[in-house]
């Protein structure tokens, strides 16, 4: 049964082709972004825990930017109101596994924060966090 997007979405069709195609853009800059933290950090001549955590974390986000904005495209298109949808249920499995797996973003960032607090209040050094 195909869904008619105007029961779904009050979005006219250029705010969903819009909301479809930001994504790409603000991805790539994302993707660019973390790119260049990855090559900072193992080009580094130290390897310290922040620098560890920092690729960890630019890792998981560089890969998070390619998946995220082909969200809107691999949907799947019997049941999305997306006017580009061309997923399957393949598609839509693979981007739920994703969006579990790059949440993980959120423990290097809260890694980092320990890490902060360690040595800022509590005056470790990278030594002994090694």
């Amino acid at each position: 049964m195909s869904l008619d997007p105007s029961e779904i979405s009050n979005l006219s069709d250029e705010q969903e082709k819009a909301l479809s195609l930001l994504p790409i853009f603000t991805g790539a800059l994302s993707a660019w972004g973390s790119y260049q933290i990855i090559s900072m950090v193992l080009t580094s001549q130290k390897k310290t825990p922040y620098l560890r955590l920092l690729l960890g974390l630019s890792l998981v986000d560089f890969f998070n930017s390619l998946i995220l904005p082909l969200q809107s495209f691999l949907l799947p298109k019997e049941t999305s109101h997306r006017v580009w949808a061309i997923g399957n249920e393949g598609t839509c499995t693979f981007l739920g596994w994703g969006a579990t797996f790059f949440s993980s973003s959120q423990l290097y960032s809260g890694a980092l924060s320990f890490f902060f607090v360690l040595t800022i209040k509590f005056g470790i050094t990278n030594e002994q966090l090694s």
